[in-house]
């Protein structure tokens, strides 16, 4: 059965099918291969399926540009299979840091943006993962550290693209890290369709405006859809962009669409810099969040905290929040519909500087009437151009407020 993904695929002009796979032992119940050095790790690539562990840490310093282990290949040369991936080119592993560390690990893949269909996408340690039959791509206890990558589209730190009924888990992202890109910019994962747990990160994230609508960074993931995203942390760092248009930036998530649950995800210590004109939904924790289903259930945010977490927008930019930027239109059919989200038993503290007067509040920027921000909140956060409400702007379903 192929799944449709709706509003990242709108984003960043991609149109990702997804196979949805059975569930069964798959390749864990062969013995792993241990993995001490860096090369036994660079030979992952020729059996991209297999079951992993690392007995060692790596140092990845010999490679002055690391290449992504599972890379994003289209199906076939056909039209209707440019943004179908080929399974066998993906990593479908398991892969158990077993404790260890991978250390300097540098990417650079410049960016035509004259000739963007040139683009490789899905840039990290890992570029591209998915469950392939009875291959569960699973990735954790890993820590990854001192990291640079620079590519394009679907860029993070350990994985640029998480396909769904993948796994993420106990995976760190530590020391000086810096990734840079255009769309889908994430300390630890780029664009994740899949569940992340107790992940944690510190990065230094950039991300530029080459194309309208540019965004969807955070420093543990640059968006995210479906799945599940608990016990996730950020412990530093910072989200910056320059330019014009931005949308989705979050401390922790960019993007946040169709989850079932945020849960007991923190942000601290980090720093949000947007400069230029037309760019919307930012907040401490997730930037754009919520679901377009009037009748289904909202995404859930629970138990979640910002702590000392430094905004600056300009005056301008439209639905800032201290936990989420929140609400937005949606993109071609979802054009008139906001997303529907409740937020419970969170707390922020630290200072927004700049916003629309309309559209920034102390938790949430923007939610549409049906959202819910509950009285257990709390919040520290000031503004420099006034007094907080929880939510600045709540506005109708269907409305045609811009």
């Amino acid at each position: 059965m192929k799944r449709a993904i709706s509003v990242l695929a709108a984003i960043f002009l991609l149109s990702f099918f997804f196979l949805c796979c059975p569930t069964d032992g798959g390749n864990e119940s062969v013995p792993p291969v241990e993995i001490a050095t860096a090369a036994q790790l660079n030979d992952i690539r020729n059996n991209l399926g297999g079951n992993f562990i690392l007995s060692a840490d790596i140092d990845l310093s010999g490679y002055t540009n690391w290449e992504p282990l599972g890379i994003f290949m289209p199906a076939s040369d056909a039209p209707e299979d440019m943004q179908n991936p080929l399974p066998s080119a993906t990593f479908s592993g398991t892969f158990d840091g077993n404790g260890h560390t991978i250390s300097n690990v540098t990417i650079s893949r410049p960016f035509d943006i004259s000739n963007p269909a040139s683009q490789s996408m899905a840039t990290g340690l890992f570029g591209c993962i998915r469950r392939t039959g009875s291959n569960p791509a699973v990735i954790r206890n890993l820590t990854v550290e001192s990291v640079d990558v620079s590519a394009f589209m679907l860029v993070g730190g350990v994985v640029g693209l998480q396909y769904v009924n993948s796994t993420l888990e106990n995976v760190s992202f530590a020391g000086d890290n810096e990734i840079q890109g255009v769309r889908g910019v994430g300390g630890i994962v780029g664009i994740s369709f899949g569940d992340m747990k107790n992940c944690t990160a510190i990065a230094d994230i950039v991300i530029s405006d080459a194309f309208p609508d540019s965004g969807s960074a955070g420093i543990v993931v640059g968006g995210k859809e479906a799945g599940v995203l608990k016990g996730c942390k950020v412990t530093g760092g910072s989200v910056s962009a320059e330019g014009d248009d931005f949308i989705g930036l979050g401390g922790l998530c960019g993007i946040a669409y169709a989850l079932s649950d945020v849960t007991n995800c923190t942000t601290q210590n980090v720093t949000i810099t947007v400069s230029g004109t037309g760019n919307r939904v930012i907040g401490g924790l997730i930037g754009f969040l919520g679901d377009y289903k009037a009748d289904g259930p909202p995404t859930r945010v629970t138990n979640c905290t910002v702590q000392d977490v430094s905004i600056t927008v300009t005056d301008d930019t439209a639905r800032v929040g201290g936990l989420a930027g929140g609400s937005s239109f949606g993109f071609y059919e979802n054009a008139n519909r906001q997303t529907l989200f409740t937020i419970d038993n969170c707390s922020t503290s630290g200072t927004i500087t700049g916003g629309a007067t309309d559209s920034v509040g102390s938790i949430a920027g923007c939610a549409y009437a049906e959202s819910r921000v509950d009285n257990n909140c709390t919040s520290t956060m000031t503004w420099s151009r006034g007094t907080l409400n929880k939510v600045g702007l709540s506005i109708a379903y269907n409305s045609a407020h811009d």
